[in-house]
């Protein structure tokens, strides 16, 4: 029998684990001094606390391929971004007080290096992959988006003219990232091929094949001491599946300019929903693991402001592990806590793990766990299962095997963050 474990990614995708057993380690930070002749030894308590996770499982092959609801992965659309609150060189030996990207923008005292009138005629390109009216996969189209830096202060599309995608963006005086970024989407989503990401959600069937495109706002990088302003363009792909993954965006600066690109993620994370075998479970493993970023800060501090619990980053790393839920049984808070004959509890209720932590938390014991385990991992809310990351992947295969085995290191944390 299975211990059920999921862990949660940062785009709330669902890793199933099949464990065998696991062991949580909670250790306390107690400095202790011994006094001298006495033999007696006084502690020093500040509540600093350590934590790990342990999990051994199996890894099968997805059973039942052939049926409607085949495999474990659903479809998932390729997503993208612009960040023009940082540089494109966030993250090298440049720093990070260097890395703002508009004049108007600026982090530490430090401001930004490039204004409206310096980013006019660039602009970037984007291409999406869409459907034929017969639902099969045809070529996608290319948005070449060109700054104007003229008279007006607005953006504007092509009028709806899917022949010739040019969207021209009116950016005078646009000269810190949330201006910038309005005016772009302003003029994007006026273009016929293109929604708002709700609207893309929203839409039928029937609309979506009119629509190849998704654009909305997103969250900058760059404001960690500031409210988190809308800085950045997040974009995604109407038709799921790797198709998507096409290059793009890119950064355009017309001939001669020395322009620096803002913090582009070019689409990534398209799949269709396919079985899946052990092996390809544990290379999944493996890349959510092995290479990851976090750009901004998720979770939050129990006596702070609910405000800044949540997450203020950008869509990069979208498949980087935030969470994870243990499920339990609990009696404190079933209904009725009556026995059956042979002293068989009368029911359950699942709950998930929790860690109450926090300076005078008392939500933190079984009583105050009452939401089900069945309900979604949530960044801002402590009480849906314990915040943190997979620092530790060990992988054991014997020759002809058909399952894998995964100890698998769980670190809770609070509060990540990344640069």
């Amino acid at each position: 029998m299975a211990i059920p474990i999921r862990l949660i990614r940062k785009d709330l995708q669902v890793i199933n684990l099949d464990c065998t057993d696991y062991m949580m380690t909670v250790t306390r930070g107690i400095y202790v001094q011994p006094i001298p002749l006495t033999g007696e030894r006084v502690g020093g308590d500040l509540n600093m606390v350590t934590s790990a996770l342990r999990f051994d499982c199996i890894v099968r092959d997805d059973e039942d391929c052939t049926g409607a609801d085949a495999g474990t992965a659903s479809d998932v659309k390729a997503s993208a971004s612009i960040d023009f609150t940082t540089a494109q060189t966030f993250g090298t030996l440049s720093g990070y007080d260097t890395a703002v990207y508009m004049s108007g923008d600026s982090v530490n005292d430090v401001d930004g290096e490039n204004s409206a009138s310096d980013l006019d005629g660039c602009g970037f390109e984007i291409t999406s992959t869409h459907t034929s009216t017969e639902g099969e996969a045809s070529g996608g189209t290319v948005f070449t988006v060109v700054f104007d830096n003229g008279s007006g202060s607005g953006g504007s599309g092509t009028g709806g003219t899917v022949a010739a995608p040019i969207i021209t963006v009116g950016i005078s005086g646009a000269n810190d990232a949330e201006t910038l970024v309005t005016r772009i989407y302003d003029a994007m989503i006026e273009h016929s091929a293109i929604a708002s990401i709700a609207d893309v959600a929203d839409a039928n069937e029937t609309e979506l094949e009119s629509l190849k495109l998704g654009v909305s706002k997103a969250i900058g990088t760059n404001q960690l001491e500031e409210p988190a302003v809308e800085g950045a363009l997040y974009f995604e792909q109407v038709v799921a599946g790797t198709n998507g993954h096409t290059g793009t965006p890119k950064f355009t600066t017309p001939s001669g300019s020395t322009v620096p690109s803002p913090l582009v993620s070019p689409f990534s994370g398209g799949k269709q929903g396919e079985c899946f075998s052990a092996g390809d479970k544990i290379q999944n493993l493996l890349g959510n693991v092995v290479s990851n970023t976090v750009l901004g800060a998720m979770g939050g501090f129990y006596n702070l402001s609910e405000s800044l619990e949540g997450d203020s980053t950008t869509k990069h790393g979208q498949d980087y592990i935030i969470g994870v839920q243990v499920p339990y049984n609990s009696l404190v808070n079933t209904s009725s806590q009556v026995e059956e004959v042979g002293g068989v509890p009368h029911g359950y209720a699942a709950r998930n793990f929790i860690y109450g932590t926090g300076f005078g938390n008392k939500d933190k014991d079984a009583v105050s766990n009452t939401r089900g385990a069945s309900e979604p991992f949530d960044i801002a809310n402590r009480m849906s299962g314990i915040r943190g990351t997979v620092v530790q992947c060990e992988i054991n295969y014997e020759a002809a095997a058909t399952v894998y085995k995964a100890t698998i290191t769980f670190q809770p944390l609070d509060v990540m963050m990344g640069i």
